[in-house]
């Protein structure tokens, strides 16, 4: 017979609120992180992400959605670019990154964006290591062991897809015991509901949490910032228009097949399935991933509800244009927050040191001799400094950015172009 996860201070009598339980005997490692864990698992996770992030942590460079949208916005639009969505919904978190940038040269910006990004995972480490569950400090570093090609990694564009899961954690678990750890939930919750879609995905966390908790005050506020994030984004995804059905997409089942092979069969092996020990593994993972659920029920099953409306919402956002995903490393980032939650929740079946712990321990295993590669390829490298003085000079510029060639003259290219300023006689600048 399973365990419920947690201690009796866990249990709801009564409609009484959940508060993290204080750490009963003297265990192999401690259940309860104080400040000095807090700090360790926070600086161990930031270490692995920048590790990870290879040179896009040593050779700072603007990705995708840095230059042409965050820096090349905050630069024309100042304190408006806070609240103009993009792709449907807020980026609070990059956006005030990018506004902080502009202040400084902008030779500087991919350096500054990269402080910001990693400031954004150390916060987001913290609030998952001081979070009120037994262990939660062990989960703050295995963010950054997920089998994934380190796409989210090193960029301040992709941070929402790591403040994402630990948002859920946060909504999942009971209320901290201490009054700092409970004033950064708040904070973060309150941000981290603005930064990407996610804050819709735990929207059911945060209304199940309220029937169990309701009559926490802190459990209150906190899942009413979590609730009102969502209610922005969605209103703000409804009225996106949506993107045209390509005529080769896959059918709706091969897509799905697609997206649950992406999610659980490359969690237990690089690449997609193709192989019979591929599928010995898969099932293996299949099966550890079901008892570490079993054992932790309540948990489990918060975390897997984000985890299958995250990859939902992937299905009906891509329904109609979804060849990339058929692609063994393409749109990574779609996947890391759901294997996350297989790999958060099999470290915690370990951690409890039951029978079912056995379980815990081969799915890390499987899913550790999964990461491949353990460091992000690295992009082609694009000169930018002197870019940048071009552009406090007031120069017009089209700056090509990764991940596009640095040859790129076509209009969907990845870019960050500016008007020159009035007066200015440079010319423009390619």
């Amino acid at each position: 017979m399973f365990e419920a996860e947690g201690p009796a201070p866990f249990a709801r009598r009564g409609g009484s609120a959940r508060r993290a339980p204080v750490a009963q005997g003297a265990g192999l490692l401690p259940e309860r992180a104080g400040p000095g864990l807090v700090a360790l698992a926070t600086a161990v996770a930031v270490a692995l992400h920048l590790w990870r992030s290879g040179e896009s942590a040593t050779h700072p460079q603007f990705v995708a959605e840095d230059g042409r949208v965050f820096f090349t916005e905050a630069k024309l639009m100042g304190l408006g670019a806070i609240v103009t969505p993009y792709s449907g919904y807020l980026h609070l978190l990059p956006r005030l990154a990018a506004l902080a940038a502009s202040a400084f040269p902008s030779r500087l910006a991919p350096d500054l964006f990269l402080v910001f990004a990693t400031l954004v995972v150390g916060w987001a480490s913290a609030t998952v290591a001081s979070a009120g569950q037994r262990h939660a400090w062990a989960l703050a570093p295995l963010a950054f062991l997920v089998p994934t090609d380190g796409e989210v990694f090193g960029t301040l564009t992709n941070v929402q897809w790591v403040t994402g899961p630990a948002l859920a954690l946060v909504v999942a678990t009971a209320t901290p015991l201490g009054r700092l750890a409970r004033s950064n939930q708040l904070a973060f919750a309150a941000l981290a509901s603005l930064t990407g879609p996610f804050s819709i995905f735990v929207a059911p966390l945060a209304l199940w949490r309220l029937r169990d908790d309701r009559t926490d005050r802190f459990a209150r506020l906190l899942c009413g910032l979590v609730l009102a994030g969502a209610a922005v984004q969605l209103a703000h995804i409804a009225v996106e228009p949506k993107p045209a059905a390509a005529p080769d997409a896959e059918a709706p089942l091969h897509f799905a097949l697609t997206l649950l092979d992406r999610w659980i069969g490359q969690a237990a092996h690089a690449g997609m399935t193709l192989r019979p020990a591929h599928a010995r593994d898969v099932a293996a993972l299949v099966v550890a991933a079901a008892v570490a659920a079993a054992a932790l029920p309540r948990l489990a099953a918060k975390l897997y509800l984000f985890a299958g409306l995250e990859l939902l919402a992937t299905f009906s956002r891509f329904m109609g244009d979804n060849r990339y995903f058929d692609m063994p490393f393409a749109a990574e980032r779609y996947f890391y927050g759901p294997r996350l939650v297989v790999l958060w929740t099999l470290a915690l079946c370990l951690l409890r040191l039951r029978p079912s712990s056995v379980a815990g321990l081969v799915g890390l295993v499987l899913m550790l001799a999964a990461v491949d590669p353990w460091i992000k390829a690295p992009y082609p490298s694009i000169p930018w400094a002197s870019a940048g003085d071009e552009i406090d000079r007031g120069s017009a510029v089209r700056i090509v950015t990764n991940p596009s060639p640095a040859d790129d003259e076509t209009p969907d290219a990845w870019t960050v172009t500016l008007p020159g300023r009035p007066g200015s006689t440079a010319g423009p600048r390619r």
